[in-house]
């Protein structure tokens, strides 16, 4: 929040009910003060490594989620299409483990995974 590009308004009153509603106790309070404190001596990211700001808007939030899915969706619609072409049919047990993955970094050992594998049980033994 240090960094974002929130307003100033809105980080006030971000703080505002955090320091109301949320107190810390001495213990917390000394962890919080540590970690501000190197994350005031970490230096920036660049542009592509930088984490995304948070959404500001209920329309920015459903933006994202709706990225979000989309890039995962893509995701598993890749590796079920490298699967059948270097396998054949896709097994409803690999099938069921891409479409039960929830995130993007899930899929991506599976992604690497598929361009060595010589079975499609390397797949399976690949932790999602």
């Amino acid at each position: 929040m240090l960094q974002s590009d929130v307003d100033e308004a809105r980080k006030s009153l971000l703080l505002y009910l955090i320091e109301t509603y949320l107190p810390l106790d001495p213990s917390e309070q000394s962890e919080f003060e540590a970690l501000t404190a190197q994350e005031a001596s970490v230096p920036q990211q660049d542009e592509e490594t930088a984490m995304k700001p948070l959404p500001t808007t209920i329309e920015e939030v459903y933006k994202r989620v709706a990225e979000d899915r989309s890039m995962l969706n893509g995701k598993r619609a890749a590796l079920l299409r490298q699967v059948h072409l270097k396998f054949g049919d896709v097994s409803p047990d690999l099938a069921e483990k891409i479409d039960a993955a929830r995130f993007e970094e899930e899929l991506d050992p599976l992604l690497d995974r598929v361009l060595t594998a010589t079975v499609p049980g390397d797949l399976l033994e690949a932790a999602l």
